[in-house]
């Protein structure tokens, strides 16, 4: 950091200073000669909210100063952030780029209470974030537009202007104050629109006119029901409801043919997931945190030490997540026990954390973790859909499996989800970046076993059984955030969920099969393509159960 603020203050003694990156697709300044405040690491580590807040000072004696050789340290770091918060600021000037060729723009945390109406003055605007200012309401946007993420902000109704936008195929008003959805109806073109976290106690008939909608976000609101024109969705694939106040599910959502991820739990119409036998809280003090493995929006995941055994711990942020509620992510977990399946040897809850906005924590008091089993060597299959994919899951140019990879991976996953739904437990994520997977040679064996009993508290002894059947394993089912029980749910409703995820897997078998890398004969592929076209017939009640889908891919090899 200092020696980027160093550099900085060598290379840029005018008086004027812009963003790093201010030509490029994002926009592009117009005065090309301005020089950088600082790197992008500068900008993380130096400069605080405080600094991007306060008045910039553009006082020529400053700069002339902070450039001079005999400059202290303390004045170097206070002129990093004035420098920081010339940037900021001039990223939020719509002056300061180009209007004819900006494609996209990024006015987040810029402080605005009003948009700025030349924001309508940028014919090739693409993509707007105007996410955590403090908006109320939005000015004529250019009609190029097709993403718009208006996040974090005071909205309590979506403003008409989004309705004049032909262009638009993904919104975002997550964690806003919405009440409801606004008089004008939203553009037909969207695909993707995320109005989670918000306070929308019912939804309007005209939701149903967005006929081209494949992903349908609406957690943590207080919807008491949904309008039957949503049936009317013929291409929705997503659909987010958890942590709602639903009665009951419609008939027709269980219909809806190309529904394939469904998340409903944390309604009263879905009971809590049962929790294996004799599985108790693990006590933190027994936990010793190591490194840090990886970090989401939700939850934080790090190596620990239990009872002398390595195991992985997640902590979770906040009570909430976009998929509902994390202690039923929790629940879910701990009620599945499967060597294809990442384990859960126990958790902590701590404190009450039943609040209705992610955003918030879970207060002074509020604790919750997961203990889950070390499983080295494992790696994620796949990534996350991209904004262009919407429901597909994105994969690395290079990633490519063998004839025989691609097999163990499919009869271990398929094993994994019939012992789920022979519970009543549905994953509601099925995707390969939700799937951690190692080569058959490292697993040292075959796709996986049967289920296991229930566990009681980790110990040394169950730690080390954990340790073993995970060396059985060539892939394992991971992340249940949106996962529910549907045991509780009216009987003639509860096939309809297993037919449901049989479609996720049959959708994760073609991508698999166009990353097949040649290797191993065309016999023995033939299971999975069977599997494939099975699990994604158009019609629900046609699909395989995953008892079926199973034998059919042990058909080979």
């Amino acid at each position: 950091g200092f020696t980027d603020i160093h550099l900085a203050c060598t290379l840029c003694p005018r008086r004027r200073v812009a963003r790093v990156g201010c030509s490029g697709k994002s926009g592009t300044r117009r005065d090309r000669n301005d020089c950088a405040c600082a790197s992008r690491s500068s900008r993380m580590h130096m400069g605080s909210e405080d600094y991007r807040r306060r008045p910039a000072r553009r006082e020529t004696s400053a700069a002339k100063l902070a450039c001079g050789g005999g400059v202290a340290l303390f004045a170097l770091l206070h002129l990093s952030g004035a420098l920081c918060a010339l940037g900021t600021e001039d990223r939020c000037l719509l002056s300061s780029y180009d209007a004819v060729s900006t494609t996209e723009l990024d006015l987040k945390h810029c402080g605005y209470s009003e948009l700025p109406v030349a924001v309508a003055g940028f014919p090739a605007l693409v993509k707007l974030d105007v996410s955590h200012n403090a908006l109320r309401t939005l000015p004529s946007l250019p009609l190029s537009l097709e993403t718009l993420f208006a996040l974090g902000n005071h909205f309590e109704a979506i403003p008409p202007t989004v309705a004049a936008l032909p262009r638009l195929r993904m919104l975002s008003f997550k964690s806003c104050r919405l009440r409801s959805l606004g008089e004008a109806p939203l553009p037909p073109s969207l695909q993707w629109l995320i109005l989670t976290d918000n306070r929308l106690t019912a939804l309007p008939e005209s939701l149903g006119t967005l006929v081209r909608m494949r992903k349908l976000m609406l957690a943590n609101n207080r919807l008491e029901s949904l309008p039957a024109s949503i049936g009317a969705m013929r291409e929705l694939e997503l659909l987010r409801l958890a942590n709602n106040r639903l009665p009951s599910l419609p008939p027709w959502l269980l219909e809806m043919s190309k529904l394939t991820w469904l998340a409903v739990a944390g309604n009263p119409c879905v009971a809590p997931a049962p929790a294996r036998a004799s599985l108790e809280q693990v006590r933190f003090e027994d936990l010793d945190l190591g490194a840090t493995l990886g970090e989401g929006t939700s939850s934080v995941v790090r190596r620990a030490r239990l009872h002398g055994a390595t195991v992985a711990v997640k902590l979770y942020k906040a009570p909430l997540s976009s998929d509902g509620r994390n202690v039923d992510e929790v629940r879910a977990s701990c009620a599945v026990d499967h060597p294809n399946v990442l384990r859960w040897l126990g958790f902590l809850e701590e404190g009450h954390g039943e609040h209705e906005g992610a955003s918030g924590g879970g207060g002074s008091g509020w604790r919750l973790l997961g203990v889950l089993e070390w499983a080295p060597g494992f790696s994620s299959l796949g990534k996350p859909p991209s904004m262009s994919s919407i429901t597909r899951d994105t994969y690395p140019p290079e990633a490519r499996w063998s004839g025989p990879q691609l097999l163990a991976i499919a009869r271990g996953i398929a094993l994994a989800l019939e012992h789920l739904h022979a519970s009543s437990l549905s994953h509601g994520d099925l995707y390969a970046h939700n799937i951690l997977w190692r080569d058959d040679a490292a697993a040292g064996g075959g796709g996986g076993g049967g289920g296991g009993g229930g566990r009681k508290r980790p110990h040394r002894a169950s730690l080390r059984a954990a340790a073993d059947e995970s060396a059985a394993a060539t892939a394992k089912l991971s992340d249940f955030g949106a996962a529910f029980y549907y045991g509780g749910l009216p009987a003639e409703q509860r096939p309809a969920f297993e037919r449901m995820e049989a479609r996720a897997f049959g959708l994760l078998l073609e991508e698999l099969l166009e990353r097949h890398d040649g290797a191993g004969s065309d016999a023995l592929l033939a299971p999975l393509r069977e599997a494939a076209a099975a699990a994604t017939r158009a019609r629900p009640e046609e699909r395989p159960g995953f008892s079926a889908l199973a034998r059919m891919l042990a058909g080979s090899g």
